[in-house]
């Protein structure tokens, strides 16, 4: 006997809506299809957790991302010590990460650049490459400590730390240096604006660090 068929993109609004109920964090994003989907009966409950963006499945997919930082710092609000040890155990694992990506570019920098195709190309080029991927990536630990530092400074709600580090690293130092360092070291220069910013940037960021940690360490 065959029981009773159901649309299943109705049931899945139809269970949002009451797991809603009791759940007020839940919120939907809807790309103009909320009544076929079921949420018709979501929207009229809880009009201020439904979000109707249209056409537009990538722009709701960017929402959802853009929500994440917020909606983690909510969450986890008033647990400083829980947080405290994410932040060291994303910190250390950047820096081990980097660490282990430094020894690949140092020690098969050849192999690395073979994986581009590069294999034939003349000695000049081959000789130039090592030398590019060794120097330009010689602060690959600090780079990668630096990005955690952008990120989970959003993700804990200041914004304005993590846009300032943000915009140091990737505009006043990065398009700094590659503009100014290659007036006195010529094509060298290039090379060099990489590490350099990332030290510079690394110097920022260890402030804002400790700053983070003593915020953290405060507030039991």
């Amino acid at each position: 006997m065959i029981g009773e068929l159901f649309d299943p993109r109705k049931e899945f609004g139809k269970a949002v809506t009451e797991y809603a109920a009791e759940h007020p964090e839940v919120v939907v994003l809807s790309a103009d299809s909320g009544k076929s989907s079921g949420f018709g009966d979501f929207a009229e409950r809880y009009p201020e957790r439904y979000f109707e963006c249209g056409i537009m499945e990538q722009g709701v997919v960017g929402m959802a991302a853009g929500c994440i930082p917020i909606v983690g710092f909510n969450m986890g609000a008033g647990l400083k010590p829980r947080v405290k040890a994410l932040f060291t155990k994303l910190l250390t694992w950047e820096a081990l990460v980097g660490f282990a990506a430094l020894l690949l570019v140092e020690f098969f920098p050849r192999q690395l650049i073979g994986i581009f195709g590069a294999a034939n190309e003349s000695a000049y080029y081959t000789d130039f490459a090592i030398r590019a991927f060794r120097v330009y990536l010689c602060m690959l630990p600090l780079a990668c400590v630096n990005k955690a530092c952008f990120i989970f400074l959003q993700a804990m709600g200041k914004a304005a730390e993590s846009t300032a580090l943000s915009m140091i690293r990737e505009v006043v130092f990065g398009v700094g240096f590659a503009m100014l360092l290659p007036k006195s070291f010529a094509l060298s220069g290039v090379l060099y604006s990489m590490p350099v910013s990332d030290v510079l940037t690394f110097a920022v960021a260890a402030v804002l660090i400790a700053k983070t940690y003593r915020e953290l360490g405060a507030a039991k």
